[in-house]
């Protein structure tokens, strides 16, 4: 599973600050379908919270949850929502 770098996360939490909501769904279009990443991300607001994305993502998921972002991006929200996901360590019986 592919591991987004330093590089990458930056670039994606600047895009947010600047709401460039086309340049980042881009930068995941071009991402495999699952990704990790391992620190929790910026991608914009939405309504009364931020939105940030940590841990196992699927490119669809990301991708629709920028789609619902607010335009331009609100530094002055105290509540967050992650969307996250962890692998499972056990399969299903």
């Amino acid at each position: 599973m592919r591991i987004l770098t330093e590089h990458q996360m930056y670039q994606i939490e600047q895009f947010a600050r600047r709401t460039k909501l086309a340049d980042m769904i881009s930068l995941f279009e071009n991402l495999p379908r699952r990704f990790t990443v391992p620190r929790p991300i910026l991608l914009g607001s939405n309504d009364d919270s931020e939105m940030l994305v940590e841990g196992l993502a699927s490119r669809g998921a990301v991708i629709n949850a920028i789609r619902n972002l607010d335009e331009p991006y609100n530094p002055t929200l105290t509540l967050t929502t992650t969307l996250m996901a962890q692998k499972r360590t056990t399969g299903l019986d």
